[in-house]
């Protein structure tokens, strides 16, 4: 009885394989992309539908027999996409796509007219003003900007006409390369063109022999550093941002001149911004191999806190001098950093570097590493400082000429307040700059694609902490 029973349901199962069989052979055809045949020496070819599937290419499915096609068929119908693409390009030049830099060194298309009705702003007159004095409002500064050529026009154009409209020495960064070169000649001939080539400085710095082992411009910082000690030694106070930072600058003058009036830093190196952990001790992690989980100790490095480089990094004299103390060899201290410190991001590199030389952060996380919307959505920030300095990740031009514009409505010493902001980036369809962000702010860290770990996963990871003595050090968000 058993063995026929096995045969019944052998049968069964060889049947339902040839019938699954037949039914994806007809829905490959029914899903086929019908293109029409080049004609060739056959007149009736020149009628023929092709089709073309995972099963290969063939006539029409009307057709009671599939006749494959010769290799000359295939070259004609080859040549005839060819032809298609060459009347209807695809754009593909464009090195930034969704707003990801495919070719950090091709520049970028010209971007379409902006929307003027975006400058359309209304100011907050509930909120207290905070006015800075002369002194204040006088406060000196160097500015570096960290960028590549293909942002030239998307993120540097739109940050030099907006957060940096008013400086007057500001230092872009590029590595000297001949293919940065087309970068910098857009940019020197902007420059000439608005008459702001006395204010913004195109500088090549030399690449380091580390630089391929870091992120797109890592390598940056240090260099930039060693440049700002030669050609402004008697400068005090210098900002190095990304293209994507917006800094509120008459909000930084406040900032450091309240530095410079506490007694307590007289004389003490300045290394000052957001704070950061590198090299978290302890962790683990799970890695899958097939049906079976193991899990792997992470590897333990020194921590070391570096200021966020994304939220902008205030350094004054003093600190950058300590770099250019002579170590054992007779060399200056950043040469030994640029030599030895192989840490993926510039601002990592940089706070290792200062580490060394026990530079302590001076925290300011007025300076957000985060953007406007989240700091007012998310985590609502304004409810813990008094006024905001900077926001990282500005990659729309749009926000950039729309917060300029907030700006330019108060005082030319007066600081945007918290008020500002939420009178005229309040998500929302009611409010005019609700297209910034799609009604509400919760989510968005899962818009902009940050992960966020699920309860599942949570657990998992706590019992996996106790269970193997392994646990991470937890680092609080602060803002």
């Amino acid at each position: 009885m058993a063995p026929a029973r096995l045969r019944s349901v052998l049968l069964a199962l060889i049947v339902a394989g040839l019938l699954i069989s037949w039914v994806s052979r007809e829905a490959d055809v029914d899903t086929i992309q019908n293109i029409p045949l080049p004609s060739t020496e056959s007149p009736s070819s020149s009628s023929s539908v092709v089709f073309v599937s995972d099963k290969g290419i063939g006539q029409s499915k009307t057709d009671a027999q599939y006749q494959v096609l010769t290799k000359k068929d295939l070259a004609a119908l080859h040549q005839m996409a060819a032809d298609q693409d060459k009347e209807n390009p695809v754009n593909d030049s464009n090195p930034v796509v969704d707003g990801q830099l495919r070719d950090e060194n091709k520049i970028e298309l010209p971007l379409p007219e902006l929307d003027r009705s975006l400058l359309e702003i209304a100011l907050n007159t509930s909120s207290p003003r905070i006015i800075n004095d002369i002194e204040t409002s006088s406060v000196s500064l160097t500015i570096g900007v960290l960028t590549a050529p293909a942002l030239i026009r998307s993120r540097l154009i739109p940050l030099l006409e907006s957060s940096l409209k008013r400086e007057t020495d500001v230092h872009v960064f590029f590595k000297n390369d001949p293919a940065t070169s087309s970068g910098q000649e857009l940019l020197i001939s902007y420059l000439q063109e608005v008459n702001r080539s006395h204010q913004v400085h195109v500088v090549a710095l030399d690449p380091i022999r580390n630089m391929k082992m870091s992120l797109r411009n890592a390598w940056v910082n240090l260099p930039a550093i060693k440049y700002f000690h030669h050609v402004r030694p008697d400068q005090k106070w210098f900002v190095i941002m990304d293209d994507d930072t917006y800094f509120l600058m008459n909000a930084v003058r406040r900032l450091l001149k309240e530095v410079e009036r506490n007694a307590t830093h007289e004389g003490r190196p300045v290394y000052m911004g957001t704070p950061l952990i590198d090299g978290v001790s302890g962790g683990c992690r799970v890695i899958r191999t097939g049906a079976n989980l193991r899990v792997q100790r992470t590897t333990i490095r020194k921590e070391v806190q570096f200021v966020c480089g994304g939220s902008g990094i205030l350094i004054d004299k003093l600190a950058i001098a300590q770099m250019f103390v002579k170590n054992a060899t007779g060399f200056d201290y950043i040469e030994q950093c640029m030599d030895t410190m192989f840490q993926g991001a510039g601002d990592v590199r940089l706070g290792h570097c200062l580490s060394e030389l026990n530079v302590t952060i001076l925290p300011r996380r007025m300076l957000f590493r985060d953007t406007m919307f989240r700091a007012l959505g998310e985590t609502r920030v304004y409810k813990k400082y008094p006024f905001p300095v900077s926001f990282h990740r500005f990659r729309k031009r749009e926000w950039q000429y729309a917060l300029r514009a907030v700006e330019d409505a108060r005082d030319p010493n007066e600081l945007v307040t918290w008020g500002d902001l939420l009178q005229n980036f309040r998500p929302g369809p009611v409010y005019h700059h609700s297209m910034f962000y799609p009604k509400s702010y919760e989510n968005y860290t899962k818009i902009y694609g940050i992960r966020v770990m699920t309860p599942h996963e949570i657990r998992r990871n706590k019992i996996i902490c106790k269970r193997f003595q392994c646990c991470r050090k937890e680092v609080p968000e602060e803002w």
